[in-house]
């Protein structure tokens, strides 16, 4: 059974350029394959020469009214890609390997996803043949139906995501490809760990994909283990440091309790005083 891979990262101005080399190649990159590099190819773009940085700031003045925040969203990168055994049934760990035809008919559903769901969005499309399995960076600049930059409109809530994957697994239906679980609890993989575990399966086969996530699993646990008891050792600080303030200020309060008392007038005492002035100007 073949699944479709799809996932995203948001990308500020700050990590444009980098992102924009790696898929460029204009930068070492630790998992591709040089020899094969040249194979690699453009799919959409609306300007190969442009760096990617100057792709996104131009789609953004293009179409984007007033400023742009500090800490706003520039571009979504999407990553398109399915399980190694769709271009490779036989052998789905041989490294690199493809069906000539599978790969050409995946392609052209993707083009055609990414033109029918986003237009004129993506600013650029690569196809990746220099590493583990054929797959796609897309860069979308998030501008919503009003003109404006908005990733958290298209993508902030779980039901975006939803849609996102329904529609992808819906386009890639006629090759055979299918969506993951709907609903699953399992965590979506970043772009940076989806390259860890590929090369991990083409490298030792499940087992080893398996082995990667317990011993990611483990140091996670362990962290985690680290951060609770760090947390409860604060905790005791916090404690600690409470009654030595108690300590401190209780005394004090007690004194001030008692000036407090000592120099207050009741009634009474104000009506005695009174008296007695005026027997004494008689």
């Amino acid at each position: 059974m073949s699944l479709a891979i799809c996932r995203i990262a948001k990308l500020k101005k700050s990590n444009l350029a980098g992102s924009g080399t790696h898929v460029s190649r204009t930068r070492p990159t630790q998992n591709a394959d040089p020899s094969v590099t040249p194979k690699n190819r453009s799919l959409i773009s609306t300007d190969d020469r442009s760096p990617l940085q100057d792709l996104v700031a131009a789609k953004i003045a293009e179409t984007h009214q007033g400023a742009v925040r500090s800490n706003a969203v520039h571009a979504v990168e999407i990553l398109l890609s399915v399980s190694p055994e769709y271009f490779r049934p036989n052998k789905p760990t041989d490294y690199g390997a493809y069906d000539p035809a599978c790969l050409e008919a995946w392609v052209q559903h993707n083009i055609k996803w990414l033109k029918q769901e986003y237009g004129d969005k993506i600013v650029r499309a690569e196809l990746h043949m220099d590493e583990a399995t054929p797959h796609i960076h897309a860069y979308l600049v998030p501008i919503d139906t009003k003109g404006q930059l908005n990733c958290r409109g298209i993508f902030g809530e779980r039901k975006n995501m939803f849609a996102l994957q329904d529609s992808y697994a819906a386009a890639m239906e006629p090759l055979g490809i299918e969506r993951g679980i709907r609903g699953s609890k399992a965590r979506h993989t970043d772009v940076d760990k989806y390259y860890t575990v590929v090369n991990e399966f083409v490298g030792g086969g499940m087992d080893s994909v398996i082995a990667h996530l317990q011993s990611e699993n483990a140091e996670l646990t362990a962290k985690l283990q680290e951060s609770i008891e760090e947390a409860n050792g604060l905790r005791t600080e916090r404690d600690d440091l409470r009654k030595q303030l108690d300590q401190v200020t209780h005394p004090v309060i007690e004194e001030i309790a008692e000036v407090t008392a000592s120099t207050v007038v009741t009634p009474a005492a104000k009506k005695t005083k009174s008296v007695q002035k005026k027997q004494m100007q008689l």
